[in-house]
């Protein structure tokens, strides 16, 4: 669910951290970077292109 909402592109992160029901956009991060094997903000930036 998180991963749509940050494609979606409409929220901000801590919004998304809310909604999939966690209080801190630290601990989001880390469970994205868990998940995924880079924060959103790396995933964002794989996703459209961007190699920062």
């Amino acid at each position: 669910m998180a991963e749509n909402l940050l494609l979606d592109g409409q929220y901000t992160f801590s919004e998304i951290a809310f909604k999939v029901g966690m209080n801190s956009v630290a601990y989001f991060r880390q469970c994205f970077k868990d998940e995924f094997g880079m924060t959103p903000t790396e995933y964002l930036n794989r996703i459209k292109g961007r190699e920062d």
